[in-house]
């Protein structure tokens, strides 16, 4: 700043000495004098506006010094807010450093654990590889095995179908010839039933006429009912009839 200061003391001095000087040639030559006046004048309008720019530039400066100053303070005060957490934080930190020891270790514990797991896990996967791959190489057997059999399977349905449809020809055929058959037979049980018929007739004819004979007799034992001998005569009378009736029966 003094520097700043001490900047236009410097440049007046300067051009003091150049007006003396030119005061000295002013002497001599009165045009050139002119001349060096106006190279004066304007030169001092230099010099004015160099200064207007400094003194603005120090404004900024000083302003600039200023912000820093606060920031400076700002920055002091966080530091020292830091510096309390951190010793907040390093004393709890102690604290914990043996609570965080014995997790460190249980931390270990465990990952030797999940290692060995690990381990375990992945023998039983291999070993689970291993039976993956036996039944897939039965599974490929069985269904060799399946389609030998589904092959059998349908010969023995087109056997079955073929045999079927020759059993449903003999059936029909036994079903014609039985039809055949039966017709013939009940042919014959109709001609069997008729002459039977006949006979029946026959035979209810012989019993009527030997009911009216009964009839007969049985009014001439009336008649004879005081006579033992004539009872005895008639009853093996009654009796031959009755075997004679029988035995025309039989022969009729």
């Amino acid at each position: 700043m003094e520097r700043l200061a001490a900047l236009p003391d410097t440049e007046s001095g300067s051009s003091y000495l150049e007006v003396g000087s030119l005061s000295d040639q002013a002497n001599s030559r009165e045009s050139p004098w002119k001349a060096e006046h106006r190279a004066m004048i304007h030169r001092t309008a230099e010099l004015d506006e160099r200064l207007e720019k400094l003194e603005e530039e120090k404004v900024e400066i000083q302003k600039a010094l200023t912000k820093c100053q606060k920031q400076l303070k700002m920055s002091q005060s966080q530091l020292k807010e830091a510096d309390v957490d951190l010793h907040s934080q390093l004393a709890l930190a102690s604290k914990l450093k043996g609570v965080t020891k014995e997790e460190m270790k249980s931390v270990k514990s465990k990952r030797e654990v999940a290692e060995s797991r690990l381990l375990i896990a992945e023998a039983e996967n291999q070993s689970l590889l291993c039976k993956v791959g036996l039944l897939v190489a039965e599974a490929e057997k069985e269904r060799a095995s399946s389609a030998e059999a589904l092959a059998k399977c349908q010969k023995l349905e087109d056997e079955l179908a073929k045999r079927k449809s020759e059993a449903e020809i003999q059936h029909e055929a036994q079903v014609k010839h039985d039809a055949s058959i039966n017709e013939l037979l009940k042919i014959k049980q109709e001609k069997e039933l008729a002459v039977a018929a006949s006979k029946f007739a026959e035979c209810q004819e012989t019993i009527s006429s030997l009911g009216s004979k009964l009839k007969s007799l049985a009014t001439l034992e009336d008649f004879l009912v005081d006579s033992e001998n004539s009872l005895d005569i008639s009853g093996q009378g009654l009796k031959h009839l009755i075997n004679g009736g029988e035995q025309w029966r039989l022969h009729s």
